[in-house]
């Protein structure tokens, strides 16, 4: 049986190569795999305890993304990603735009 403690899941990504060798282990039948409880617990809690500074770090991004758009961000919502053809917030972001150099 092969147990895993708190390093080797925190190191362990699910993609890879590593990750593959072990559950080709477990699927051969000769090998069992476990991960305690208690090793679980541990993981989610120290995910946890990251998750509101990535979530603050994400939203500080949208923010100064929100500052510099110049539609506004509900003008912006649903739109196609920028490189692909979406014409009518093209247009109008090049109206915008020359709306606001004609101002100068």
């Amino acid at each position: 049986m092969i147990i895993f403690d708190t390093n080797a899941v925190n190191e362990l990504s699910p993609n890879s190569p590593r990750a593959d060798i072990i559950r080709k282990l477990q699927q051969s039948g000769h090998h069992r795999v476990a991960v305690p409880w208690m090793v679980l617990e541990e993981m989610a809690a120290h995910q946890a305890k990251l998750y509101p500074v990535k979530y603050e770090a994400v939203t500080n991004t949208l923010d100064r993304l929100r500052a510099i758009l110049p539609l506004g961000a509900e003008e912006h919502a649903g739109a196609a990603r920028p490189g692909t053809a979406d014409e009518p917030l093209a247009g109008r972001l090049r109206g915008h735009l020359r709306s606001d150099r004609d101002q100068l």
